[in-house]
């Protein structure tokens, strides 16, 4: 394939979808869906600013993030190919930047100055990729290394959300740490009751699903109001810390640091010296930016508009050029934020035995604009007072909601539950069609595998090495794909695991002269599922239009791993 020839097909798959991108805004789910969404960045957001304030000796901080945040989730949800991908700085982001910095202070270098140079060889790098459609290889990345690496984010948030609390004993008492348990265990529970509301026999549908739309944001309103009860107001909790103005965080001599990062005056050899890092830097996005991407457009989301990976890819790398030169950390897909943003636009029916099922995601760029807006309203005074009066423990219990959240659906986790199920009751409790063709020894083998590499990985994320951590992820893949093969056997193999990326949805012709979009919808079946035929009358059934399309679905690029 010749050089941008992905990025101009992606281009050319997406664009007759824009206007309908906004159109959509307009459903009543894509309020709800940004309000989580604003809620599970900031906390994570501001959490790993404290971090890296004193991490970095206060050169990036709170102020830093959320206006990284805000441009790139601005630029994405505009530009970007798969608007459902909500980006933001992540928690190996955080780390590299920590490491970064030891290594800067380590060879006596200017941090901001040589981090511009890592974000600037990186944008480059970025585009470069994006550019020879290297995007496309995501097609052989199976559901082996998106399930490794979808449990790693969960285990780092569950991680940070625990040794929060256990810091808490250490820092503030032992009242004001029990109150901050009590605070996040309430809150991830109102957070799961709340979630589950769709099933409920109390309520009319509607309001079952409002409940549900907005479990997350209620269990924080809760559970902060909770701190002011008599009394429980005596006890002096630690709460958000928030910055009071909207300046740099770097102060030299008194002065704040300008906005522009004088990266011309880093030396030479410094300068050449960041491309190591830029390297190690991009393998990170390039695994952790389109595992985020996939994990968002899986099958079972059943998902019309096509994917752009080439074309995100370059908007990412267009947005590390922006932040290296503003002193801010790059963006890249969050993880579990952008497959819990589709989960939240998911339209559900309730099958006759009582099973939930995806009827249709409201696929749009206005949920993804909408909490970027909100992420910069935080720097506004009066909001982030507001956010100032949330106690840590509540975000813990955010922290430990997403976190596990993050382990339903995921087949590794699954997996690894069977080991303590009764055998005689094992097909029972997994409905896969593997657990009656592969011999369960292969599947704790498989399984086993994946932990070892979880548990590799997250130690190394704790150690000086963190730094190289993308190149334990990066491993997955070959190892996948060459070594269980040939110990467990490629038909076990293939059984047990399949491509993350789906098949390529059923192109939309646009009638233009009238409006209208023309065609018919072809219920096929393939390697990664059913098409549902009965979708176009499910969907005229609860009044929303239907799409009409033509063509088939058009086969993965590249077959099952060897």
């Amino acid at each position: 394939m010749k050089p941008f020839v992905g990025i101009w097909q992606d281009l050319k798959a997406r664009a007759p979808y824009y206007l309908d991108d906004y159109v959509k805004g307009f459903h009543p789910k894509v309020l709800a869906a940004a309000i989580f969404m604003f809620f599970t960045s900031i906390a994570p957001a501001i959490t790993f600013a404290a971090t890296l304030d004193i991490g970095t000796k206060g050169q990036m901080g709170a102020v830093e993030i959320i206006l990284s945040q805000t441009i790139c989730g601005v630029i994405f949800a505009i530009f970007a190919g798969q608007p459902l991908v909500i980006v933001g700085v992540t928690g190996p982001v955080s780390i590299f930047t920590l490491t970064a910095y030891e290594l800067a202070k380590l060879f006596d270098i200017n941090f901001l100055n040589w981090y511009a140079w890592i974000g600037l060889w990186a944008a480059l790098m970025h585009v470069i990729l994006a550019a020879v459609n290297a995007c496309e290889l995501v097609r052989i990345v199976t559901r082996f290394s998106c399930e490794v690496f979808g449990c790693l984010i969960a285990v780092i948030y569950i991680w940070n959300a625990v040794a929060l609390l256990v810091d808490m004993f250490g820092k503030d008492g032992t009242a004001a740490a029990l109150l901050s348990i009590l605070l996040a265990i309430g809150t991830h529970w109102l957070a799961t009751l709340m979630s589950g509301a769709r099933l409920w026999t109390m309520f009319k549908k509607p309001i079952r699903t409002i409940i549900s739309d907005y479990a997350a944001a209620t269990s924080i309103v809760v559970f902060t109001v909770v701190q002011y009860i008599p009394p429980l107001d005596e006890i002096k909790i630690a709460l958000l810390e928030v910055p009071l103005t909207f300046e740099p965080t770097l102060k030299v001599g008194g002065v704040v640091r300008s906005w522009l990062v004088p990266f011309w005056d880093c030396p030479i050899p410094h300068v050449f010296s960041a491309i190591v890092p830029a390297l190690i830097l991009t393998i990170l996005f390039y695994f952790d930016h389109n595992v985020s991407s996939i994990l968002a457009q899986k099958a079972e989301y059943c998902l019309k508009k096509p994917a752009a990976y080439n074309l995100d890819f370059l908007w990412i790398g267009i947005m590390i050029a922006i932040c290296a030169i503003l002193g801010i950390p790059p963006t890249n897909g969050l993880i579990p934020q952008a497959p819990l943003h589709t989960e939240s636009l998911r339209v559900m029916r309730v099958k006759d035995n009582g099973e939930e099922e995806v009827e249709y995601v409201v696929e749009q760029r206005v949920s993804g604009l909408l909490q970027s807006v909100f992420i910069g309203c935080t720097l506004i005074p009066p909001i982030l007072r507001t956010l100032g009066r949330i106690p840590i423990g509540v975000l813990c219990g955010l922290f430990l909601f997403m976190g596990v959240s993050s382990f339903s659906g995921n087949e590794f986790f699954e997996r690894f539950t069977l080991f303590f199920v009764d055998k005689n009751l094992r097909e029972r409790a997994c409905s896969a069609d593997w657990i009656k063709t592969v011999p369960f020894s292969t599947v704790v083998k498989f399984t086993m595998v994946q932990l070892v590499f979880l548990v590799v990985i997250f130690v190394v994320t704790r150690t000086p090495a963190a730094i190289c951590f993308p190149v334990a992820i990066a491993l997955l893949v070959p190892t996948r794909s060459h070594i269980l093969p040939k110990f467990l056997g490629e038909e076990a193999v293939n059984a047990l695991d399949d491509n993350a990326v789906p098949d390529d949805p059923v192109p939309i012709v646009a009638d233009v002269e009238k409006g209208k979009e023309i065609g018919t919808e072809k219920a096929i079946e393939n390697g990664s599922g059913n098409t549902n035929g009965n979708e176009i009358a499910d969907r005229q059934a609860t009044g929303e239009k239907e799409m009409a399309v033509v063509g088939t679905t058009s086969s993965v690029a590249a077959g099952n791993p060897q």
